[in-house]
């Protein structure tokens, strides 16, 4: 220390207002520490405190989910309902035209889980293969005006989502004056010839040229011919395959997944509800990559949209769900 600030210490120490701020200071810094003990403690028990309550709610929750047999009442098992008959009718076309698709997604977690919907579902998840998934775009038009549906059930395949974004992936609705009543979201699945670990980078960068090239107004059919260029992808059949650039795979919610082909085909039937559906050939190892291995209990938090709360406040909800339901049902009996 230099003699200059020997000397300014040494004044310091001799001044009583320094003295007093210095003791002050120190006392009002034990005190921060005690109270930050404390606070810390009181933080500690509560959160013990919260992880029980959270044990047990996540614990009666799978017993009542998994061990119970709870029906759906008032607009949820309308909805459901009406999913049911929207679904048979997609099913009777591609079983039409010789078209293979899978429960998927929350489907298949239901049918497995739960012998049918996951309690509080309200919406409807399809695998199909791309070339499977192109064929089926090009007859459903057709095929709902045959049937004389065209005035309730509307064919999107490719649609605004705000912030100048568009989904590519299809989708069967249901709406009525501003009101979703019930739509079906096909997803394709597309083979990929070499996966390295390099292929989820590469991936997330694919899907952002994807939404890029196809807001920018390039034909579907460009956009996906440049997805495949840059991933790798193939119409023919190869020993893995992974969720289409359309969805939600390679997102936060999503991780993407590749698929074995071999686990997944030939597919099988499970029941979903009173009927059976199409569904991969090992539904352990699908779901296991989708959700992880504790897909069979209920998670500390769930994923649901809002549609039901909004269709509560629509005059006449009720009959609207079943007219829709009745038109679909003399339809499917044509099959």
């Amino acid at each position: 220390m230099s003699i200059k600030n020997k000397l300014s210490s040494s004044l310091l120490k001799k001044s009583d207002s320094y003295n007093h701020y210095k003791n002050k200071s120190e006392k009002l810094s034990k005190d921060l520490e005690q109270e930050l003990k404390k606070l810390k403690k009181e933080f500690e028990t509560y959160k013990r405190n919260n992880d029980k309550i959270n044990e047990s709610n996540n614990y009666l929750l799978n017993n009542l989910f998994t061990d119970y047999e709870l029906k759906p009442k008032g607009a949820l098992k309308y909805m459901q309902d009406l999913y049911i008959d929207l679904l048979d009718f997609y099913v009777n076309i591609c079983e039409k035209h010789d078209l293979k698709y899978w429960l998927d997604y929350g489907n298949l977690l239901g049918a497995v889980r739960h012998g049918g919907f996951i309690p509080w579902d309200d919406d409807v998840d399809i695998g199909m293969m791309r070339t499977e998934c192109i064929k089926f775009n090009e007859i459903i038009d057709m095929e709902v005006k045959n049937y004389g549906l065209d005035d309730i059930i509307s064919i999107s395949k490719r649609r605004s989502i705000g912030n100048n974004r568009s989904l590519g992936f299809t989708q069967i609705t249901i709406r009525e004056n501003g009101s979703l009543y019930a739509g079906l979201d096909i997803f394709p699945c597309d083979y990929i010839i070499n996966p390295t670990e390099d292929t989820e980078k590469q991936f997330k960068k694919a899907k952002k040229d994807y939404f890029k090239n196809l807001d920018d107004g390039m034909k579907k059919q460009e956009v996906i011919d440049i997805f495949y260029n840059e991933l790798g992808c193939s119409y023919d059949k190869q020993e893995f395959f992974l969720p289409s650039v359309e969805g939600e795979a390679g997102t936060r919610a999503y991780p993407l997944k590749i698929f074995k082909t071999d686990k997944v085909f030939p597919l099988k039937t499970i029941k979903y509800g009173k009927k059976y559906y199409s569904c991969p050939n090992d539904t352990k190892y699908y779901l296991t990559e989708l959700f992880g291995n504790d897909y069979m209990k209920i998670p500390p938090t769930i994923r649901h949209h809002t549609r039901i709360p909004h269709l509560k406040n629509q005059v006449g909800y009720e009959e609207n769900f079943k007219r829709f339901s009745e038109r679909l049902k003399a339809v499917n009996n044509q099959f």
